[in-house]
């Protein structure tokens, strides 16, 4: 009891193991419980956790997915368009893109030197051209971009441009940034390849909008009519009402290139202010890559958002997102502000309705009075990302609608949870993630585990172990898979397993390989079970640490509740953990799992500070609330190497290599080919037994097969 009330006031927190053990969270210990089982519990962790997704177990054990959350196969659990769709942008092919940014880039060399926004000039010592980034760790300024971006009137800046004048407001947001030394001739910084990259992008968006007026494909997101000023120019949008109460709102785009103002300078601003912030999602794992690149390489983020904005591309080997997400306005959704008032004020909701948010508690918390979620480069990104993993692990895009939806005022909560289920993130997918956008040619991307943690799957070859946690597919797939073959026993169900998309017999062959001999349905459930345990409990040591900080770029799965704590409270914690110890007690964890994702910005183990990036601000801690004081272990359900600590896991790459015309070469639908360009991929069952066009062939090409000879955009525009 005393200790009890020895906690300070302000501390709000349960120490409880993840609920994937079978455990309710504070959060839900009254909430109906939709059947019964460690199944059951699994799914609805599986909308909580953003990081280790739980779904598997759910869907091979029994299909209780299904039953939760009214998603079954056949269409439902996507994005359902309103009445009005939005138009799909035209954008440019990357021939076409290339012939102006290539040269336009040509003097960019290496991956550019971070600017100090705060401080007048570039950080000494920040690496230049070496590749290496800045080691400074007070650099990033936290803004609102959509806010500052706003501020300006892009019709004027229009009207400058198209006299072939200078337009000061524009010029002044360079200044802003310290980013006017970039066009003063007489200055030092002036070929630095932040410099030549700034320039470049801006020199190639204007000659693109002069030779395409059909504008960026995704001209879309950088609608944007929270600011001061809309984010278009006088005449490009029109049909936007906000008194109709429909949501998600809608506008026709009718001058496309009317937003490329205001996209350069979102692009610009998140880059050289790091300003990437995931907002009310739960996109923490898809933009932690845009920061890390932002830190360290924003000459190479620069054009490879410049390339992303206008043909669709993250590099020239990616493929494009599914066409529906390039509909999508993200940046007309209305939210409440800090007061509590809603932007614009033009909406007014129901008695009643609420913003959604579709991240975990800690994302919430961090959102507030920020928009639903982001608009312009970080939804760009984050929402290309995780179409491309859900359409490579489907093997296709839906037919219609999306997988990756909006938060909007009144979402109901099935639609919400689904948003919840798509955006989340695990180990699987943050490698597949690194070798699409961090270390694209390089070989080095890497999983970092405590290798003890083999031992909780009774696995003894390291390799072998990692490599489980790495074949882990796509939550919304393992939703459906669920649905359609979790009432099948032993080889049934694996048939239908391994038949329900191209990804799901190399993951059925890994666990297979594990436990041989053993039931496949006994053996996925065992899995999915321990896969939970290792990934979501903390048991990251100071040998992992360091690898982590060695590592040129680093992303942890990290609790996400020791970032929102005061120093006070953290040693508040730490003091009643050494008294447990002393006494003798099982020490309980204070921090329950992981359900986060960060970027490793910057260590001083001499110090013992390190810089955690998140939530588009960075905060520092200890060591020891990231791998736990030395010589304590944490109580779990299960026996395991488990700490007290924060971080479960790593994601790491050595060096940053992007895509180049040689990497255009890409995997065709349902595997077994690759393709390049504007070919033909070979008729497979995943494709309904038709050839189909190379998922990086030029935007609207379609002459593979006659049935899609007058499809103006083909729904195979894949991933």
């Amino acid at each position: 009891a005393s200790r009890a009330m020895a906690r300070p006031a302000h501390i709000a927190y349960r120490a409880l193991s993840p609920s994937a053990a079978g455990e309710d969270s504070e959060e839900d210990v009254d909430a109906p419980r939709r059947s019964t089982g460690v199944w059951a519990l699994a799914a609805r962790t599986m909308l909580r956790r953003t990081t280790n997704p739980l779904a598997a177990g759910v869907l091979l054990a029994g299909g209780l997915v299904g039953v939760l959350c009214g998603v079954h196969l056949g269409g439902k659990g996507l994005d359902e368009p309103t009445a009005f769709v939005p138009a799909q942008p035209g954008g440019v092919t990357d021939k076409d893109f290339d012939a102006i940014a290539e040269e336009a880039f040509a003097d960019v060399r290496g991956l550019g030197t971070h600017f100090n926004v705060d401080a007048r000039g570039l950080v000494l010592g920040a690496g230049g051209g070496d590749g290496q980034g800045t080691k400074d760790s007070e650099l990033a300024k936290t803004e609102d971009v959509w806010k500052e971006c706003g501020k300006i009137d892009w019709t004027k800046v229009s009207e400058n441009w198209s006299k072939g004048k200078k337009a000061p407001q524009f010029r002044t947001v360079l200044k802003e940034m310290h980013l006017d030394t970039c066009v003063d001739t007489t200055s030092d910084k002036y070929s630095d390849p932040t410099c030549h990259a700034v320039r470049a992008l801006i020199n190639t968006s204007l000659g693109l909008m002069r030779r395409f007026p059909q504008g960026p494909i995704f001209a879309n997101y950088s609608l944007v009519s929270w600011g001061e000023h809309p984010s278009w120019v006088q005449g490009a949008v029109e049909g936007l009402d906000y008194t109709t109460g429909e949501m998600p709102p809608h506008a026709r785009l009718e001058d496309p290139n009317g937003v490329v103002g205001y996209a350069m300078c979102d692009i610009i601003r998140t880059i050289v202010t790091e300003s990437v912030d995931q907002m009310s999602t739960g996109t923490c794992s898809w933009v932690a890559s845009l920061a890390a690149l932002s830190h360290k390489a924003p000459a190479v983020a620069l054009k490879i958002a410049l390339r992303l904005l206008w043909t669709g591309r993250l590099t020239m080997g990616s493929q494009r997102a599914c066409p529906a997400v390039f509909r999508q306005q993200p940046g007309l959704i209305p939210f409440q502000d800090g007061s509590a008032a809603w932007v614009p004020p033009a909406y007014t909701p129901a008695p009643g309705v609420k913003a959604g948010c579709s991240g975990n508690a800690a994302d919430c918390a961090s959102a507030t009075g920020k928009p639903a979620q982001p608009a312009g480069l970080t939804f760009m990104w984050s929402q290309s990302l995780m179409s491309m993993w859900h359409a490579h692990n489907y093997g296709s895009c839906p037919t219609n609608g999306s997988r990756v939806g909006l938060n909007y005022p009144g979402v109901d909560k099935s639609a919400m949870e689904r948003n919840t289920r798509a955006q989340g993130g695990d180990e699987a997918s943050m490698m597949w993630e690194c070798r699409k956008v961090l270390d694209t040619t390089g070989g080095t991307c890497k999983l970092v585990l405590n290798p003890r943690v083999c031992q909780v799957l009774e696995v003894n070859d390291t390799d072998q172990c990692f490599n489980l946690v790495s074949v882990n597919p796509s939550a919304v797939l393992l939703q459906e898979v669920g649905g359609k073959c979790g009432k099948l026993t032993g080889e049934a169900l694996e048939a239908c397993v391994v038949g329900t998309s191209p990804v799901m017999p190399a993951f059925a062959d890994a666990i297979k390989r594990t436990w041989p001999g053993k039931p496949f349905d006994q053996t996925s459930m065992r899995y999915f079970k321990q896969l939970a345990q290792i990934t979501g409990y903390p048991s990251f040591t100071e040998e992992e640490l360091n690898q982590a900080c060695e590592a040129h770029v680093s992303l942890l799965a990290i609790h996400a509740g020791v970032l929102q704590q005061s120093m006070e409270t953290l040693q508040w914690l730490l003091n009643e953990t050494m008294k447990q110890q002393a006494d003798g007690k099982d020490v309980e964890p204070y921090f329950k799992g992981c359900d986060h994702i960060v970027y490793l910005y910057h260590c001083d183990h001499k110090a013992n500070k390190y810089d955690i990036w998140t939530w588009g601000t960075k905060t520092t801690l200890p060591r020891e609330f990231l791998v736990g004081p030395k010589g304590i272990k944490a109580k779990r359900d299960v026996p395991g190497p488990w700490n007290l600590g924060s971080v479960c896991s790593a994601v790491t790459a050595d060096k940053i290599t992007f895509g180049t015309e040689k990497d255009r070469h890409v995997d065709c639908i349902g595997g077994g080919a690759r393709c390049s360009g504007n070919q033909c991929c070979p008729a497979s069952p995943a494709t309904g037994g038709k050839m189909l066009a190379c998922p990086s062939a030029d935007p609207g090409w379609n002459g593979c097969h006659k049935e899609y000879e007058e499809v103006e955009k083909p729904p195979w525009l894949v991933a």
